[in-house]
This record gives C-alpha cells, structure tokens and sequence, in this order.
C-alpha cells in the first residue's frame, strides 16, 4: 500500500508534520495512538503494516539523523509486532 494512501485514511487532524514528526492535532511524536490505531486498521495489520511503518522508519531516519536509532525503532516498528488492532 503507498505510504500516501494509508495516510489519506488518516483522519485529517493526526498527520505527521515533516522534518520534525510531529503530530499536527496533538503535537505528540508521530505516529501518535490515534495515528497507529488508523493504519493499522487501513492495512488491516500484519505483514503490510510492518512494510508501510519500515517506509516511514526509513523516512524518519532520513529527515532526523541525529535521533538514536533505537528511539526511531521503538517509534515506528516495534509496536507493530504485538498490536492487533480490532478496529
């Protein structure tokens, strides 16, 4: 799934804001819960899920090269192993 369409099904107000990755509604590191509950169930979770959140690790990582990997890791991949999001 391209990253632009999983983040069309965001609802508008929790978007990230770039280079920063901040939330736009909350102003809480992007993807905020409301944000992760919205793609996970967009991508239906998984596999696709996974891929789509390594995209925007890769991005991330990309836009803030001084944030510690292991932060970006946790931000953007590992809660993607254990959540099944219902809807």
């Amino acid at each position: 799934m391209p990253r632009s369409l999983a983040v069309g099904q965001l609802r508008a107000e929790h978007l990230p804001i770039r280079p920063s990755w901040t939330c736009v509604a909350c102003s809480q590191p992007w993807p905020c819960d409301p944000a992760r509950r919205h793609l996970a169930t967009g991508t239906g979770g998984g596999t696709a899920l996974a891929v789509l959140m390594a995209r925007y690790f890769e991005d991330f990582c990309r836009d803030r090269r001084d944030a510690p990997l292991h932060v970006a890791f946790e931000r953007f991949l590992a809660w993607t192993r254990s959540t099944r999001w219902s809807g």
